[in-house]
């Protein structure tokens, strides 16, 4: 009785799609309608990064179509559920900065996950602890309520040009066609490859039903469910999903795998417009999504960072390291706030806390004490988040989309909803919990509240441009943690020491989280400027020497920036090739 709202709401409401053979090429030029050269690097009208070719060139169509920024966003953002599976999807949410230069304000929407009405602080307590907490990251009690969706619907609402169906189209045709494995989505299915096999529904989706295997680079992946799915929500809305003919069955899959989320969570779900938070230095201003993201912690970084700034030598990397120690103590006090907004944590900068910073930094010496970085009560370190995806929009007209979408960790909760084939999030694990991920103590701000927002370092920003009035800069990150570091680093770069964003994106990183108490480095980082702040007392650590088993909730992260930067109206978007992402434009 249970699939049969989901069976008829198909046949009454479903096109036929045109289905690929097997092992046939896609079919994408049904999908791409105009010509794209990503090789040029700088251009005149519109720039777009994406993390694939197909989804770059879809956004472009959009834009090259009279599609508004948000437009172009929420296309992008389709297509990269199905080529970055393991990153994001419509079992997940965002955080989205918008600007309008037609009213040269700076928007931020949230549609990040909540905590489920069930939801309380010791929900995990009957699990016993693992090494790298995988008893939490998977299966459905580990899933918040997702809120891509309504994020989209909300996005369009206010900004969308083209039709809601034709946004979806794309995406759709995508996922009913297939298409090919990219090299990261690979690997990452390699290095999970044992969670992955004690996951009934995700190893059928990541099976290639030709070879028997998990899929490899290049092979094709069909999603013919999703892309059902995927049609019904064009047609009908997001209420489909969230309070329509596909959810209870949806539901039902996610408690079926052990999960809490009712129909009354999906209905009561809101994603909610906020303002940014805004800072100014210099000649520029600086806006990013606040609390539950972290841009906050990204304005009080480059607040201290402009007042110290240097030469790229050991002092510089020094002061940067000690400053995301100072980011990371403040941010153990955040929680997410309640989705209502009406206990809304405070995201604006504190100038006598840069000041604190600024005083307590020193160049010739540093402290292993997590307690002298505002950290009152340190105890185990963190999740890592993985299942995350940056894509920034910069529009003919001057608007401007930076937005951030997670499932966290790869993979998600590592299942697949059977009837309606979407990959949910694993975001309940982004709160402080007791004996498992808890940067505080079993007290901590970010403690599991039903309808409340677990904390992120999402922080997708946009820069102005204070003596032009326009964008100068779109930008943000993937990368869990690493976010904050990564982006914090790249603008100082860009914007205060002159170097162009593609060389700034591609510049050896070091990071920095407080806990664990370690600095690690990329391969191929200065050994002089490693050594010199080894001899400061800092530990260092190669990035991937903390890899520790083939699971989603332990393996090595590494940062991805992504960005436009305008510079004497021509516009040069960059993506960071440490995951091989697309950068396009007009």
């Amino acid at each position: 009785m249970g699939k049969l709202p989901f069976i008829l709401c198909i046949f009454l409401l479903l096109q036929m799609c045109v289905w690929g053979e097997d092992g046939q090429e896609p079919p994408t030029h049904h999908i791409i309608r105009h010509t794209h050269n990503h090789t040029l690097g700088v251009f005149e009208k519109a720039g777009v990064v994406t993390n694939s070719e197909i989804c770059t060139n879809i956004a472009l169509d959009i834009l090259a179509d009279d599609g508004s920024a948000v437009d172009a966003a929420i296309a992008a953002l389709l297509c990269e559920g199905i080529t970055n599976p393991q990153s994001m999807g419509i079992g997940g949410g965002f955080l989205m900065s918008i600007y309008d230069a037609a009213t040269q304000k700076v928007d931020v929407l949230n549609a990040r996950e909540v905590a489920p009405l069930a939801a309380y602080p010791e929900m995990f307590s009957k699990l016993p602890k693992t090494t790298d907490n995988k008893d939490i990251a998977i299966g459905g009690l580990s899933v918040a309520v997702p809120g891509e969706l309504m994020g989209y619907w909300e996005a369009h609402k206010r900004y969308g040009k083209i039709s809601w169906y034709d946004l979806f189209r794309p995406a759709i045709d995508l996922a009913a066609t297939g298409q090919r494995v990219t090299p990261y989505t690979a690997d990452m299915i390699r290095k999970i490859q044992e969670d992955i096999s004690k996951s009934t529904s995700m190893k059928v989706l990541l099976t290639n039903p030709e070879t028997k295997n998990l899929y490899k680079v290049g092979e094709i992946m069909q999603r013919p469910t999703l892309a059902d799915t995927l049609e019904v929500i064009a047609q009908n809305g997001p209420n489909a999903l969230y309070d329509g003919c596909l959810t209870d069955d949806f539901v039902q899959d996610i408690r079926d795998n052990g999960g809490i989320i009712t129909r009354e969570d999906l209905r009561n779900y809101k994603a909610s417009w906020e303002k940014p938070v805004e800072h100014f230095i210099g000649n520029y201003a600086i806006y990013s999504a606040g609390i539950p993201g972290s841009g906050q912690l990204l304005m009080y970084v480059l607040d201290v960072m402009a007042s110290k700034l240097c030469n790229v030598d050991a002092s510089f990397w020094h002061r940067f390291v000690e400053t995301w120690k100072f980011a990371f103590g403040i941010r153990a006090g955040y929680s997410g706030g309640e989705m209502s907004g009406a206990d809304k944590p405070d995201s604006k900068v504190d100038p006598a806390l840069v000041e604190q910073i600024l005083t307590k930094i020193e160049d010739t010496c540093t402290s292993n004490d997590p307690k002298d970085y505002l950290l009152d009560n340190p105890e185990v370190p963190i999740a890592e988040d993985h299942g995350t995806s940056h894509i920034c929009i910069y529009a003919p007209n001057g608007d401007a989309v930076s937005v951030t979408s997670t499932i966290n960790l790869s993979f998600g909760a590592l299942f697949v909803s059977e009837t309606t084939g979407i990959i949910l999030n694993n975001e309940m694990i982004d709160f402080s919990i007791p004996n498992h991920y808890d940067f505080k103590n079993s007290q901590s701000a970010n403690q599991i509240i039903p309808k409340h927002y677990p904390m992120s370092t999402m922080l997708p920003t946009i820069v102005l441009d204070l003596r032009k009035g326009s964008v100068r800069l779109v930008i943000g990150a993937a990368g869990g943690f690493k976010i904050l570091s990564a982006t914090s680093l790249v603008i100082l770069q860009n914007l205060y020491m002159g170097t162009p964003l593609k060389t700034a994106i591609a510049t050896r990183r070091l990071h920095h989280q407080l806990n664990p108490m370690v600095v690690e480095f990329e391969e191929g980082f200065d050994e002089k400027i490693l050594m010199k702040l080894q001899k400061i007392g800092h530990v260092m650590q190669p990035l991937d020497s903390l890899e520790r088993t083939n699971s989603s909730s332990s393996m090595a992260t590494y940062s991805c920036v992504n960005g436009i930067s305008i510079v004497n109206d021509l516009i040069f978007p960059v993506g960071d090739q440490r995951r091989r992402t697309y950068a396009g434009g007009l």
